[in-house]
């Protein structure tokens, strides 16, 4: 257990600290829980940007994909199962929103070369 007084580990029997006298009383556990919630933070942003990159693909040309990839690497490096699961689910959709994104675009291209080159031939241009 830590000391509550100056947060040096102590032996878990001890009734005063052995570095600042402090009489322990409640034990006080560090844990990593900010890690967690750093990591739940970006799964979060992940999943939003997942969202709005399926919903706005054929507009912003996917590229708004790439820092929701990110976030959600980022999330996936959490302990917590929960959020290692929403930042997976969110990788995924920022992965499809990706390549969503990539075949609307490399459709319209080929379709206005299409329509340069047909009008072309008829002496529209």
């Amino acid at each position: 257990m830590y000391c509550r007084n100056c947060g040096k580990e102590i032996k878990d029997d001890a009734v005063f600290c052995q570095f600042c006298g402090c009489e322990v009383g409640e034990v006080v556990v560090k844990t990593n829980n900010n890690v967690n919630v750093t990591w739940k933070v970006f799964a979060r942003i992940a999943k939003v940007l997942g969202i709005v990159c399926l919903a706005t693909s054929p507009l912003l040309g996917g590229f708004d994909a790439i820092p929701g990839i990110v976030f959600a690497k980022l999330g996936m490096k959490s302990t917590d199962p929960a959020v290692y699961e929403e930042a997976k689910v969110a990788l995924r959709n920022n992965i499809a929103a990706l390549i969503i994104s990539s075949v609307i675009l490399t459709l319209f291209f080929v379709a206005y070369i299409a329509i340069i080159f047909i009008a072309a031939e008829n002496g529209g241009l």
